[in-house]
């Protein structure tokens, strides 16, 4: 009899592969303070051989980091096995909500916003994270009081406006040299827009930084004020 009971096979433990799949999850997030991991349970009747070494743990083929998922189990010595478990993945993190109702048209404020930490699996878009990053943008459909912001509900403000003088900020040979100019396109933050040099007539592309403003970088260009 206890020869027979030393060859009996063992089984793994159900409780190490849930483990495994919360350990990878974990590490696979910075931020796992406001992380939860939560696999399904494992029928208690699966019957996988014992793993001589340690279990590895894998995102399955398509699979997201965050909200509804599936990570894979494996085991690559012995009698070898691989195992797919779903997994509820909640990551906490700061977002950009509405702080009140805010219509279609509106041009944000500091006060129309405020940050709370919400699950970003449960959000179809990414939200936005940092309410600076907004403010002067354009609501393009109304948005309810308490509602995630994304890029998606929001339209960029027009800075430099076609045929408005803005001020031309030229970096060249080492030299910032600032000018006037007229736009010929209107442009949002980061657009690349044509200006023409009031004085010299000339045209260049510059990026809009700000309100009336394009900055230019020339090389080995002179240019005529």
């Amino acid at each position: 009899m206890l020869p027979a009971l030393a060859h009996a096979e063992t089984h793994q433990s159900l409780s190490a592969i849930h483990d495994a799949v919360v350990e990878f999850v974990t590490a696979e997030h910075v931020d796992g303070a406001k992380l939860q991991v939560q696999p399904d349970a494992i029928d208690t009747r699966l019957r996988l051989a014992d793993c001589p070494t340690a279990l590895r743990a894998f995102w399955a083929a398509g699979s997201k980091t965050v909200g509804n998922t599936t990570v894979g189990v494996r085991c690559n010595d012995g009698k070898a096995w691989k195992l797919y478990i779903p997994t509820r993945v909640r990551l906490m993190q700061p977002v950009v909500v509405a702080n009140r109702a805010l219509s279609r048209g509106q041009r944000l404020e500091a006060q129309d916003l405020r940050i709370e930490h919400r699950d970003v699996g449960d959000l179809r878009r990414p939200a936005v994270r940092d309410p600076a990053q907004v403010l002067g943008y354009r609501v393009d459909r109304p948005i309810p009081p308490g509602r995630v912001v994304d890029a998606a509900m929001l339209s960029a403000p027009v800075l430099v406006e076609r045929g408005r003088r803005v001020r031309l900020a030229v970096r060249t040979q080492g030299m910032d040299i600032s000018m006037s100019g007229q736009a010929m396109e209107y442009g949002a933050p980061g657009d690349t827009v044509k200006v023409r040099n009031t004085s010299s007539r000339a045209i260049v592309e510059g990026v809009v930084t700000g309100a009336g403003t394009v900055r230019s970088y020339l090389r080995g260009t002179s240019v005529k004020m």
